[in-house]
C-alpha cells in the first residue's frame, strides 16, 4: 500500500507537467514576432528537462533522454544561431 502523501507528491508534479504542455500549447499557437522567437523553443526545451526530470526514474532510461534533451536543445539553439544568407540576387 503507498503512502498517500507520495501519492499526492507524484500528482503534483504531473500537475505542473501538465501546466507546462498547456502553457508550451498556447505559446506555439500564439502569433509571436520575430523578437520573441525563442519563446517556443524555450518552453519546450523547460518541458523536456520537466518531462525528464518527472517521468524517467531508471538511470538507464535517464542517460538515454537526457542525450536527446541536450541534442534537442543544441539543435534549437543553433538554428536561432544560425543567420541563412539572403536571397536577394547579387549585384554583377
Amino acid at each position: 500500500m503507498t503512502d498517500g502523501n507520495a501519492t499526492g507528491h507524484h500528482l503534483r508534479k504531473y500537475a505542473v507537467l501538465f501546466a507546462l504542455l498547456l502553457v508550451s500549447l498556447v505559446v506555439e499557437t500564439a502569433k509571436i514576432r520575430d523578437a520573441e522567437a525563442y519563446l517556443p523553443d524555450l518552453f519546450r526545451t523547460v518541458l523536456g528537462f520537466a518531462i525528464w526530470l518527472v517521468v524517467f526514474k531508471r538511470s538507464r532510461e535517464r542517460i538515454a533522454m537526457a542525450a536527446i534533451v541536450v541534442a534537442v536543445t543544441v539543435l534549437n539553439c543553433a538554428r536561432h544561431l544560425y543567420k541563412p544568407p539572403s536571397t536577394c540576387p547579387r549585384p554583377p
